[in-house]
Parts: C-alpha cells; structure tokens; sequence
C-alpha cells in the first residue's frame, strides 16, 4: 500500500501502468493515457500591412493557424474583424487561436492606413496663352492646384520659380491650396512646389516647361528677278523670291510674301515680306516696285501753231512759226524726256534759223531707260516771211 507520483512532461501521448500486489500473491494492473500539450497554436501570415486610405482590406487573408498536437479548438479570432480605413493612422488588430488542450496564442498586428503625397496639376488660366507650337507671345498666368489625399490636411507649401528649363529648389512658402504664377521673362520657365500633409507625405513636384517669346523676328527679304532699267524701273515682269527671316529665341515659322510676281506696268506696287516666328510675333519688310514694260513713241502730228525747244550746239531755240510739225511724247508709266537736235541747222546772227529744210532727230527717253527715235523734217523761214498755210 501506499503512492507513488509521477511526472508527466513529454509531449503526446504517455501511457502510465500501475501494478499492486497483496500478502496471498495475488496483483493487479491498470493502464491509462495521458496526453499533454505544452506549445502554443500557431499564427502565420500576419505581417504589418500598409495600405492606402480607403483602399479594401480581407483581414483573414493569407492567415493560417495550426496545432500539431491537440488541435485547434473552434476558430481564428480576429478583432476587431472589420476596420475603418477611410482615416489614417495605425490600427491593431489581435488575432487569437486556442487549442485543445487550451494553450492561446495571441499576435497583434499593424494595419498602417496610408494615403498618396500631395498631388499637384498646373494649368493655364487662359488656355490660349500657348500655341500649338509649345509658345506664348504674351505674358501669362500659371494656376497650381494642390489637393491633399491624406484627408489630414496639408501641414507646409513651399514653391519656386526657375527662369529656365531645369527644376528649382522650392524656398518661398505659401498656404491655401492654389497659387497663380506670372510667366514674364523670355525664354523657358518652369515651376517648382514641393507641400507635405499632416501624415507626413511629401511630394515635390515641377510644372513642364513653360516658353515664352514676346519679341519679334527679324523680317526676310525679297530678291527680284527681273529686268531693271534706269531709275530702279523694272522693263519686264518680275518674280518677287522670298528670302527667310530669321529668329533667335523661339525659331522662325514662315516667310511670305503679299505678291509672288506683277506682269502690269506700276509707278508704285508696295511688296510686303512678312516674317513669323514659332511664338507668332511677326515683323515686315516693304519694297516699293516699278514697272515700265512699254516702248515709248514719238508721234508727228501736222501743226499750224506751236513751240518746240530746238537744241543744237548745246543752245536752246525756239523754232516757233519756223515748222509746221509739233511731235507729241507718249511717256507711258515712267515717264521721260524729248531731246530733239540737228547738225547741221543754219542761225543768223540774232539767232534765227535760215530759211531752208532740215532734218531734225528727236529721241525720247523714259525713266525706266526705254528709248525711241524720230525723224523730222523742219523748215525754217525768215521772221518777216509769211506764215505758211497749213496743209
């Protein structure tokens, strides 16, 4: 008679025996099983998550829970089961799982609600500022729009802006979530922003380049083909020939011209050469053309009265009532002169011309250079003689 304890510490299943004798010899023996579980479940799976602001979330999702040896007794415990994740921060859930033989295991874990940095969006106010060539020819305006994704609010704005195409460091700081910028300085401008929300997200981020170009080009010009004659006078058609202006900043566009050719005589047709740069300023150049195609003529016309001027030896006389032959000039667009002389013309002493025939030459000269030549004949008489009729 009497007891005996043991210890059971092995893990599993334990048989335990008993044996007992009495004083006749006779025993007895009794088994039983004894199973212990000293380890606690397992959890697996349950990592720290971040995820954005709003964004849906399975918190049972890739959790597994076992126990080797006593089991799992009922099921995963998450609490809370659902959370709210339409406000940042971190939220702890507790998972929790028992066994058969009553061993708990319990994990927390982080559910990090996270949200995007700051977004920013430039735009034009005047959406017409930029031609479609990526130019502005006039000073514009610059409209930063900043919205916050954290739903905390934004904590700090800084802002830049760079007369050029690299980015700059934002210094200047603003609140409120919009800021107009005044592009005014030729050339490429761009524009920095860099803001932090109450969650400690930061974004930095810089507009495109922004061009500007308010000065005009310098203006082409014209080469004519044509013939030219005197007096800057053209005597045939003329083919106006653009030559390309030019444009240092934003690049030249186009070069035209008002009028390609002129087939009709002028005294003053304006060409107009017109320069445009990519930005759409614009400069001009003018020409004033003139064109005299016509051959002049000289025209003998019977004449009972008149003057003519008479030159010969380089003096001027007048041959009034000497001939009866007046010559009319037709000088056309360009307008000339008429010099008539002889060689051989005969003056007395007070400088009439003898009575006789003569052959007089005329020679008309426009401005454009054209000429024409005729031939006349004058009689000369004296002053006391009469008059002759008129034919």
């Amino acid at each position: 008679y009497g007891s005996n304890t043991k210890f059971i510490t092995n893990e599993g299943n334990n048989y335990l025996c008993a044996i007992a004798n009495n004083s006749l010899g006779s025993s007895d023996k009794k088994c039983i099983n004894i199973k212990l579980d000293k380890t606690q479940p397992t959890i697996e799976g349950i990592e720290d998550i971040t995820i954005n602001r709003n964004e849906n979330i399975n918190l049972s999702e890739n959790v597994i829970y076992n126990d080797d040896l006593s089991g799992i007794e009922g099921n995963l415990i998450i609490n809370p089961s659902t959370i709210d994740t339409s406000v940042t921060g971190t939220k702890q859930v507790i998972y929790k799982v028992v066994d058969k033989a009553g061993n708990e295991r319990e994990v927390i874990r982080n559910i990090i609600i996270d949200t995007d940095a700051p977004s920013i969006v430039y735009n034009l106010v005047d959406s017409s500022a930029i031609n479609s060539n990526g130019w502005a020819k006039n000073n514009f305006y610059v409209k930063a729009t900043i919205t916050d994704n954290s739903g905390s609010g934004i904590k700090s704005a800084k802002s830049c802006l760079s007369n050029s195409s690299s980015e700059c460091t934002p210094t200047v700081s603003f609140t409120g979530n919009t800021k107009e910028f005044y592009i005014e300085v030729e050339g490429s401008n761009r524009v920095c922003i860099e803001v932090t929300d109450n969650n400690n997200k930061t974004s930095k981020i810089c507009s495109d380049t922004y061009k500007l170009d308010k000065t005009a080009p310098t203006a082409g010009t014209a080469n004519f083909t044509g013939t030219l004659g005197s007096n800057n006078w053209y005597t045939t058609n003329v083919t106006v020939n653009v030559v390309n202006g030019t444009d240092s900043l934003s690049g030249h566009s186009n070069t035209s011209s008002n009028i390609t050719s002129i087939t009709s005589n002028t005294t003053n047709t304006v060409v107009t050469i017109t320069t445009t740069d990519l930005a759409g300023n614009s400069a001009t150049r003018n020409y004033i053309v003139k064109v005299d195609k016509t051959q002049p003529s000289l025209i003998s016309l019977p004449m009972c009265a008149g003057t003519m001027t008479f030159i010969t030896n380089n003096n001027i006389y007048s041959m009034s009532y000497f001939f009866d032959i007046l010559t009319d000039y037709d000088y056309n667009a360009s307008g000339g002169v008429t010099v008539c002389k002889t060689d051989d013309i005969i003056v007395d002493d007070v400088n009439s011309i003898v009575g006789g025939s003569y052959t007089l030459k005329c020679t008309m000269q426009t401005g454009a250079g054209r000429t024409s030549t005729a031939s006349l004949e004058v009689r000369g008489f004296d002053p006391g003689d009469e008059r002759p009729a008129c034919p």
